[in-house]
């Protein structure tokens, strides 16, 4: 298959790989393509048990603890939002709902979607489109942190106080286990070629714009183009790629000092 490195751009042929073979481009060794045991499937099975497990999560308790048997606590991950809200900073309560609880679920739900029609062989419309959200929503959702951010709270607390982990945490862990699991089985590059095949080769002096979501070379299109795989963007320009992450850094500048 001829795909278009996403970072620089070079048009490179990968073979069919072997079972647990990589791919990186020649150029600026980007990650390209692994070919995994199982494809699709675990990661199928893992985004049904964290659809399934991340309600349980949100709303069962998380540790209880206990000051001198006189002060009982208990905290869960739906109340801990108003809490932040109040008590910490606004902006990290909304990004707490959303990296934590939405994006992780809404990302399950669509791997569902797309991973579930494949498997059964329905056609879904716009399932490119769908996939590539829930390929974009990976970096947001943010199950590891949280889970880590779980354990400095408890050993914290745990000085202070007799602290026990209940099934909520219990359940957390869980859906980050099931999305780690589910992003190392992963094959991305079979579940493009099932939505549509890429080109096994391009053609001679034919004129391509590429994609920089699927990573697919499109013959005959001009850039600004709609990718008819994914429907992102052909040759989309430098400067709208990476404005987004330049301005978050310029902003996470200053919040450095008080942080």
């Amino acid at each position: 298959m001829t795909i278009t490195c996403a970072d620089c751009g070079a048009v490179q042929f990968i073979p069919e790989l072997p079972a647990g073979a990589v791919a990186e481009c020649s150029r600026c060794d980007r990650f390209l393509a692994k070919r995994t045991l199982t494809g699709y499937e675990i990661t199928f099975a893992s985004a049904i048990g964290i659809l399934i497990l991340i309600w349980p999560a949100v709303f069962l308790p998380l540790m209880q603890s206990t000051i001198k048997n006189l002060v009982f606590q208990q905290s869960r991950l739906v109340s801990s939002v108003p809490v932040i809200y109040g008590q910490v900073w606004f902006p990290f309560a909304f990004g707490f709902l959303f990296f934590a609880l939405l994006f992780p679920a809404l990302r399950a739900l669509l791997q569902i979607l797309v991973l579930g029609s494949l498997q059964a062989g329905v056609h879904l419309p716009h399932r490119g489109r769908i996939f590539r959200y829930s390929e974009e929503l990976r970096i947001w959702s943010m199950t590891d942190v949280v889970v880590i951010a779980g354990f400095v709270a408890y050993y914290r607390a745990n000085v202070s106080a007799d602290v026990e982990i209940s099934s909520g945490a219990w359940s957390y862990i869980a859906v980050a286990l099931l999305a780690l699991i589910g992003d190392r089985t992963f094959d991305r590059r079979k579940v493009w070629n099932a939505i549509m095949p890429d080109l096994p080769a391009l053609p001679a002096g034919r004129h391509f714009a590429a994609c920089d979501v699927c990573e697919m070379p499109v013959v005959d299109r001009p850039a600004g183009d709609a990718c008819p795989r994914c429907g992102g963007t052909l040759d989309r320009r430098i400067l709208r790629r990476f404005a987004p992450a330049v301005a978050a850094v310029l902003a996470a500048i200053p919040l450095c000092i008080p942080a």
